[in-house]
Order: C-alpha cells, then structure tokens, then sequence
C-alpha cells in the first residue's frame, strides 16, 4: 500500500509541476537557495525542546456519532496524526474547526469551546490520545494538540502571484510584524536569528472556505529557511521514482512533526487532491 500511495503521491506531483504557474510553489522561490546548512539534529533539538514547554490542548473529538464518521472513528491509532481545518462555511458556526484525518476524512469538530485557540493556525495538526467506546458502544477518541506549535506540512494553493510576495514577502510591513511577534524565532523549530546565517522567512498561513470557494490569509507565521527548504523539497519529485531531496523531506518532516511515515504519505495524497480541486474549481484567494 505504501509502494503504491508513493508511486501516484509522485507521479502526481510530476504532472502538476507542468500544469500549475511556478509549479504550484507556496513560497518564495529562492527558498532552497537560501536554506542555512543547519545539521538536523540541532533543529530536531530544538523542536522537542519547545514541544515540552508549548501547552497541549486535550479534548473529545465533537459530532462522531454522525453521517457515518463511527467507521473512520472505531479504525484510528493512538499516535495517529489528524488534521485540524477552519471551517469558515459551516451554517452552524462560522468558527467551526473540522477534524479531519490526513488524508482528508472527515471525523468530526473541535468542541467550541476550543475554536478561538485554533483559527489563527489556518491548518493545524493533532495526534490521537486515545480510542474507545461508551456505554452505548459508540466510538469517540480524544485528541492533542499544540496551538502555538507550527508543522512542517503542505498548504495548497491554486497559483502563485508577484503580489503575494510584494504583499507577505521579506520587504513587506506584514513580515515585519510577524517578525516582532515571533520574536525573533521559527514558530516551527523554535531556532532563533541567533543561529542562523540567513534571516527567518515569512510563511502564510492559510484558511479555506469550500462553499465560497476562497482561499483566506489566517496570519503571516514566520519559519527557518531550512523549513521552507523542506516544504518546497515535498513537493517536488524528477520522475515517478521519486529523488533524494524529497525523500530526505519526508525523513525530515516526520523527524520534525513527530508523524509516522504514512501520516506523511496521506497528508501529501491530500494535498494534491485538495490542490487540484482548487484549479478546477478556480478558488479565490484573499489577503
């Protein structure tokens, strides 16, 4: 299953290089130029060290016993990565959070109480705690997640724009302020300016709102080049057996994030899917 999930994750990505303006890049293009010659270890480090003193939000996933998420429920992990989406266009709650599996499934929400510590992170990430059933032998699991804790994933996004950089690029007041909140440091690894011999990056964060069709700026985060470094190595493959690079990506990704291969795996299937749904459809992008 993995041999096959990885064949199309790379053919895929083949074809879409061709297909997509400035092959569907996210970020700056003179990112992996850039990148600083940081030995991993020192950036896997640091990333544990925040992990251990950024607050874990634990709750029961909301709505599981509802259009047929039970099935998708009853087969998660513990340890298992979950993706956490805004959900601007839910007519129940326009801050609803969706959680999802990595590969897009849909498992239910964040309670609401919780919402207001997560729409800021556009897309987040959570791990599985635990899996059980109650009284009534219905499935539910509880979750845990980071909120002020970045991943090293994949955000898509239709096309890329010169104004995007002139508007959330190094020389924009955006970066600035960013900068200053971040205080200096990777909201993903935690390294500092300190140690790095290219400045930090900017790196949007973005929401999507599927009945709109829009894509919105939830914040301008701000990263380490070696984490733009890596995104960009994701997603992009030479030939449908893939290249060093981006298996070292994906290596370093779920050094990073803490995932299993696989979540990995599913979280690029989903991208791509989402991405293609996003030029199909022609969706809106605002900031």
């Amino acid at each position: 299953l993995s041999a096959i999930r990885s064949t199309r994750i790379a053919s895929q990505l083949v074809a879409r290089q061709g297909r997509l303006p400035g092959g569907a890049a996210l970020l700056n293009r003179h990112i992996v130029a850039a990148a600083p010659r940081l030995p991993d270890g020192d950036i896997i480090t640091s990333r544990r060290a925040v992990e251990r003193l950024a607050p874990t939000l634990r709750f029961t996933i909301a709505g599981v016993t509802f259009e047929d998420r039970q099935k998708k429920v009853s087969e998660l992990v513990k340890g298992q990565a979950l993706m956490l989406l805004h959900d601007p266009s839910n007519v129940y709650d326009k801050n609803a959070v969706a959680v999802r599996t990595m590969d897009g499934g849909d498992l239910g929400f964040v309670p609401r109480d919780y919402n207001a510590q997560l729409l800021d992170q556009g897309i987040s990430f959570a791990k599985v705690l635990s899996v059980g059933q109650n009284e009534a032998e219905k499935w539910g699991a509880v979750i845990g997640t980071q909120p002020g804790l970045l991943s090293c994933a994949l955000q898509p996004m239709p096309f890329q724009t010169p104004l995007l950089e002139s508007k959330l690029g190094l020389e924009s007041q955006a970066y600035v302020k960013a900068l200053a909140k971040s205080r200096g440091s990777c909201e993903v690894t935690g390294i500092t300016q300190a140690y790095l011999s290219k400045r930090l990056e900017p790196m949007p964060c973005w929401r999507y709102d599927y009945k709109n069709r829009k894509i919105e700026l939830a914040r301008l985060a701000i990263v380490c080049p070696q984490v733009l470094s890596c995104q960009e190595h994701l997603r992009r493959i030479s030939g449908p057996d893939g290249d060093r690079e981006h298996d070292e990506a994906v290596e370093l990704a779920c050094r990073i994030n803490s995932w299993e291969k696989l979540d990995m795996e599913d979280h690029l299937t989903w991208f791509l899917d989402m991405e293609e749904k996003l030029v199909q459809e022609e969706w809106s992008v605002s900031f």
